[in-house]
């Protein structure tokens, strides 16, 4: 009867132990995700400034120089300075290429002189300036010349009071965004940063989307969602990671999906651990009750024998 009663005991002391080891669980599982998502909202909120405030000044950059006499007198009249300063600006700031067009897209000069003629996909981007002053920002793509890059262009009217004389575009390569994505230092240094276009490409890696991930639509259902969200998603091979999003507004007619994210097998990395600690310890101390309890019965019974 007392071992039955010692088994008994032993058994909901394990039930106790468990239970109390599945409620530490919960709670630390709780705290290393809730650590992760304000390491992904904070992450967000640099990524979002950084590059909002370089794509921000660039364009001002861009209808600052639209608005520069010696541009405006080199499209009414050619002169070799003009040529030399978009020269000089294209080399000092690392833009891939300067061109100055007449209002219908025709080259004047290029800072790179292999190129001749605008892609047609610019056509969209031209028909904006000729229609609106302002600048703008035709998004990146890969072209067949160049499959290894992505490039884009930010445009503005050159204007002589209300005569639109010509149109100034900016080339730009993605290493600037693939710069500003790299990830943190310190502990960030696990969270992806993913910048992805109306077409759910990346903008911020030369390669497609490594692996597609389920997001709600990049329109009406993700602003749904309300901005700087935390979620669990899922990529093709159904793996879970936890993912922060908001919306880069890039131009007034161009807006990214930023996309911050972290594996959750990482984030569960330290809660495995002290997991198999739990399950070493409950086992050591069962073990060692079992010897106790083992021990002592024998010592109880040598202790009645030797009074009888």
């Amino acid at each position: 009867m007392k071992r039955i009663v010692s088994v008994l005991l032993l058994f909901l002391t394990l039930v106790l132990l468990i239970s109390i080891s599945f409620t530490l669980t919960e709670k630390i599982v709780k705290k290393a995700e809730k650590k992760a998502a304000k390491q992904l909202l904070l992450t967000l909120s640099i990524r979002k400034e950084d590059i909002e405030t370089y794509y921000r000044t660039v364009q001002l950059e861009v209808l600052f120089w639209a608005k520069n006499r010696s541009i405006i007198k080199h499209l009414q009249q050619k002169n070799n300075r003009t040529i030399q300063l978009l020269n000089n600006l294209s080399t000092e700031r690392g833009y891939d290429n300067i061109v100055l067009t007449t209002p219908q897209g025709k080259i004047i000069h290029s800072t790179n002189e292999h190129i001749s003629l605008l892609p047609a996909y610019l056509q969209p981007l031209l028909s904006q300036v000729q229609q609106e002053k302002g600048v703008f920002f035709s998004d990146y793509i890969t072209t067949d010349s160049s499959p290894s890059e992505q490039h884009a262009f930010v445009a503005a009217g050159i204007f002589n009071q209300q005569a639109l004389l010509g149109i100034l575009l900016v080339q730009l390569s993605n290493q600037p965004l693939r710069k500003l994505t790299k990830p943190l230092s310190g502990t960030h240094n696990n969270i992806q940063t993913l910048v992805i276009g109306h077409d759910k490409q990346l903008r911020n890696q030369i390669t497609t989307m490594p692996h597609k991930i389920q997001l709600p639509s990049l329109t009406d259902n993700l602003l749904a969602y309300g901005n700087k969200q935390v979620l669990t998603l899922f990529d093709q091979r159904n793996k879970p990671f936890l993912a922060a999003f908001d919306f880069a507004h890039v131009s007034k007619n161009l807006t990214w999906v930023i996309i911050t994210k972290t594996d959750i097998n990482e984030v569960r990395k330290p809660i495995k651990k002290q997991i198999n600690k739990w399950i070493m310890l409950g086992i050591s101390l069962l073990i060692s009750s079992l010897i106790v309890g083992y021990l002592g019965e024998r010592w109880i019974r040598n202790r009645k024998k030797e009074n009888v």
